[in-house]
């Protein structure tokens, strides 16, 4: 399995009687391709930073990719997490004085599983897969539109050439037009490199791209939903 739940439950330290996630039971097979939607506010982030240890949960088992995070030290989770996830935050978390080129290199600094001597190659193949012209890549990702600074979010996540690919509402700020460009991007890299995807929106549209689609609220208890929001 690439996510197995059972028992989750987390609340923040400033509302320990509130719970934002109670989940019984979720798992998600290595290679599927599984897109979660619901509206903002209902806890999707919280469990997306579960999974990728930025958070740890209250209770529970926690096992992506074989391993309990639950049982991993913070170190250990942040480790892990740059050796074998890669995550698309909904901001991106570009570092907006550095260029592409740097961004990506910091990704693999910390991740360290593509060696130094390739690294400028495999940089080079992944933005010239995603359409990133190479005039821009060494210009400060500040100057550069949404569209581009998507392809850096991207090609920084694979760097590491992660087994899981989570993704936070990378599509909330764009329009349709942008938004199916990436999506087409998106997807056809995923798959190159048959990579696990987790997708999380509160756009519906962008279920068509999947063949797993689940109601975070059927995963999610619906007392936490409420408190949620």
């Amino acid at each position: 399995m690439a996510i197995n739940l059972s028992n989750v439950h987390f609340s923040y330290p400033e509302h320990p009687k509130s719970p934002v996630l109670n989940i019984q039971s979720w798992s998600l097979t290595k290679g599927e391709h599984a897109f979660i939607y619901g509206p903002s506010g209902c806890g999707k982030s919280t469990l997306l930073s579960i999974l990728n240890g930025l958070l740890c949960s209250n209770e529970g088992n926690v096992t992506v990719l074989d391993q309990r995070l639950d049982k991993m030290s913070r170190r250990q989770r942040d480790a892990f997490r740059a050796k074998h996830i890669g995550y698309v935050f909904q901001q991106f978390n570009l570092i907006p004085y550095l260029n592409a080129i740097d961004n990506i290199r910091l990704a693999h600094y910390f991740g360290k599983s593509v060696s130094t001597s390739s690294l400028n190659k495999e940089i080079t193949a992944l933005l010239t897969t995603l359409n990133m012209p190479e005039k821009d890549w060494k210009k400060p990702v500040r100057t550069l539109s949404i569209g581009q600074q998507q392809r850096i979010a991207i090609t920084r996540a694979l760097i590491n050439k992660p087994t899981l690919f989570i993704a936070d509402e990378p599509t909330s700020s764009l329009d349709k037009g942008n938004t199916d460009s990436f999506m087409a991007l998106l997807m056809s890299v995923i798959k190159k490199y048959g990579i696990t995807l987790l997708f999380v929106s509160h756009d519906m549209s962008l279920s068509q791209y999947f063949n797993r689609v689940e109601s975070f609220t059927d995963i999610n208890s619906e007392e936490a939903f409420q408190y949620a929001n």
